[in-house]
């Protein structure tokens, strides 16, 4: 990896033009792609940089660029984060794990840590814009060479980059075995992203359905956090049935701090106003279906929320993060 480092940087005069000719190399030379089979041994990053490789994504992209520079004593590491999110109103941003992305941040001397993008631009659409700045470089002149002094001393080696750093050069033999340390953080970065992919498909699906607020999407909604709540969603009966059923899960007193819960009296009301929308969605002339409605949107949040105030924070917990409504279906 070191060797390799060596030769796509190998025209670069200084680490900064170093690094940007690694990140140029990454975006040319390789392809994006959700599709490349992990790999969790000491290999993985030696398989993705050869030439029969090359196909990943972003964590495997920032990662390589990182070990890479620190093979030309760059100092690196990975930053993990998000993409651009999407405008949904005057002060709201929606991200998604489609957003998800990470990349390598190079410390330089005087200006901190600078971030990269390796990542093609299929994933990632630009380059930062302080890596495309051009670099200047001074051309020796001939004219100062000849009218130099012959007895003009040689620039002494503490003037030379920090390279020559005695301390630096110790620091770099110290340095753990980051091709083992990076396999690994690749392995807790893509568990980290999965682990939030069931929260964000389930609080998308939510959104819509409140959003919409027909009665047959409400009634799904609720039937999809009792299910993620662990209660058995009685099926083949009808919608009243069920919603004595639901009551009957009504548990009063365990409500924490910030949680809201209906007394049973209150939850019998709101359910009602639900099942009846339910029926007439389902039982009416077509003409006469029940449209959207906002304040249905709301006995059915509220309804939610007191069975979820009834449960333990076990129950809880899974219920937002490891959602059963997304694996078991009815």
């Amino acid at each position: 990896m070191g060797r390799l480092a060596a030769q796509v940087t190998r025209d670069e005069p200084t680490r900064y033009e170093k690094a940007r000719a690694l990140q140029s190399w990454f975006r040319e030379e390789f392809t994006y792609s959700l599709d490349r089979v992990e790999t969790v041994d000491n290999n993985a990053l030696v398989a993705f940089l050869d030439p029969s490789g090359r196909v990943g994504y972003c964590e495997q992209f920032a990662a390589s660029m990182a070990v890479m520079a620190r093979t030309l004593g760059i100092p690196a590491r990975v930053a993990v984060g998000f993409l651009v999110p999407r405008r949904i109103g005057t002060a709201e941003w929606e991200f998604s794990s489609h957003d998800l992305h990470a990349w390598p941040e190079l410390y330089f001397p005087g200006s901190g840590w600078v971030r990269f993008e390796p990542t093609p631009s299929s994933r990632a659409s630009s380059v930062p814009e302080h890596t495309r700045d051009e670099v200047p470089r001074d051309e020796p002149s001939a004219t100062a060479s000849a009218t130099t002094s012959p007895n003009t001393p040689a620039p002494s080696a503490s003037a030379a980059p920090d390279e020559s750093d005695p301390a630096a050069q110790e620091q770099e033999r110290d340095l753990v075995d980051w091709g083992a340390v990076a396999t690994w953080l690749l392995v807790l970065l893509v568990v980290g992203a999965l682990s939030l992919v069931p929260q964000v498909v389930r609080g998308r699906r939510r959104t819509r359905r409140l959003g919409h607020a027909t009665p047959e999407e409400l009634w799904d909604e609720l039937r999809d956090s009792a299910l993620d709540l662990g209660r058995l969603w009685p099926e083949g009966r009808s919608p009243r049935a069920t919603g004595r059923t639901v009551l009957e899960w009504y548990r009063p007193g365990a409500a924490t701090s910030g949680e809201s819960q209906l007394s049973v009296d209150e939850l019998a009301e709101r359910l009602d106003r639900v099942v009846v929308a339910v029926e007439r969605s389902r039982y009416d002339r077509p003409g006469q279906r029940t449209q959207g409605d906002p304040t249905l949107a709301a006995d059915v949040e509220a309804c939610v929320e007191t069975l979820a105030a009834g449960s333990d924070r076990s129950t809880r917990w899974k219920a937002r993060w490891l959602p059963r409504s997304l694996t078991r279906r009815p």
